[in-house]
């Protein structure tokens, strides 16, 4: 019996050392998992935060962008005593239609055509949204921005005779009986063109 307990003995301590030796390796194994699930975390961290950071950053420029423009028109119809005919809520509707059908987006629009615009008083109602759409037309034709594109048709709407000539330098052609019309059937013989 004393050998079969020394047996006992000697194979419940290999045991123990062959089990010991496994819980180690285990043990290893497991950090190593952890390291590498760490690794996995920082870049996916970074995948993840980097991009959504990027994301917010672009969202509020475009708020600020946004904004600007709005401040613009709002200042336009002040100075101007609203003779446009429109809203500030009606003008930055025409603009979100507009950009479905342009290459500018909302806030150009707002910007660079509306508040433009805004300055020429005798542009008002329907003429001008006929001149805001022509404006991105001809900026879009030109290849030009929408600022000078707006300023050049706002001139020539508020004196044809004298800035048709402006208008013929940007490409604009006009036959000599367009030239000599009078005001209204010159708006509508390039807005509706």
């Amino acid at each position: 019996m004393a050998g079969s307990l020394a047996s006992i003995n000697i194979k419940f301590f290999a045991d123990l050392k062959d089990f010991s030796s496994k819980m180690q390796n285990s043990q290893r194994q497991i950090k190593k998992m952890g390291r590498s699930l760490q690794k996995v975390g920082r870049n996916l961290s970074v995948g993840i935060t980097a991009p959504m950071v990027a994301l917010a950053a672009v969202s509020l420029k475009n708020w600020n962008d946004q904004e600007k423009a709005i401040a613009q028109v709002n200042a336009g119809l002040k100075s101007t005593g609203n003779a446009v005919g429109f809203t500030s809520e009606q003008l930055q509707k025409m603009a979100t239609d507009l950009q479905n059908n342009t290459l500018f987006g909302d806030e150009e629009i707002l910007k660079g055509a509306t508040s433009q615009l805004l300055t020429f008083t005798n542009i008002a109602g329907q003429q001008f949204a006929r001149t805001q759409q022509a404006a991105l037309d001809l900026a879009t034709r030109l290849d030009g921005d929408l600022k000078s594109a707006s300023i050049q048709l706002g001139k020539a709407l508020n004196d044809p005779v004298a800035n048709l000539s402006a208008l013929s330098r940007s490409g604009i052609q006009f036959s000599k009986e367009q030239k000599t019309t009078e005001k209204d059937k010159l708006e509508n013989v390039f807005l509706e063109t």
